[in-house]
C-alpha cells in the first residue's frame, strides 16, 4: 500500500514538472481557488481518449485522491484541460497571455 502511494506521488510529479505542457493561472469559471483548495491547472495538447491522455488524467486521479496540503492546509488538486491539438493549445496560451493571464511552461 505504501509503495503504491509513493510511485503515485512521484508519477504525479514527473507529469506535472515534464510533460510538455503549460500550468495556467487565471480565471476560465469553476475550479477557481479557494480557501480550502489550490487549484493546479495543466494544458495538455492531447485528447483524453489517446492513451496518453488516459495516463495523464490517472495520474491526475491518482493524486487528486492522496489529498495533499499546502503549507497554509489547503488541499491541492490538479484539473487537466486537454486542447486536444498542438493549434488547439497555441490558441489558448495567446488568448491567456492576450487576456492578462500568466502562464509557467513546463518543459
Amino acid at each position: 500500500m505504501m509503495k503504491k502511494r509513493w510511485m503515485t506521488v512521484v508519477l504525479a510529479f514527473v507529469m506535472m514538472f515534464c510533460v510538455t505542457g503549460f500550468a495556467a493561472c487565471g480565471g476560465d469559471g469553476g475550479d477557481e481557488d479557494t480557501a480550502d483548495v489550490k487549484v493546479v491547472k495543466l494544458w495538455l495538447h492531447k485528447s483524453e481518449a489517446e492513451p496518453e491522455g488516459i495516463v495523464y488524467r490517472t495520474i491526475a486521479d491518482n493524486f487528486n485522491a492522496l489529498g495533499l496540503k499546502t503549507q497554509d492546509g489547503r488541499t491541492i488538486r490538479v484539473k487537466l484541460d486537454f486542447k486536444n491539438s498542438a493549434k488547439a493549445l497555441a490558441d489558448s496560451i495567446t488568448s491567456e497571455i492576450l487576456g492578462g493571464g500568466c502562464l509557467m511552461y513546463l518543459p
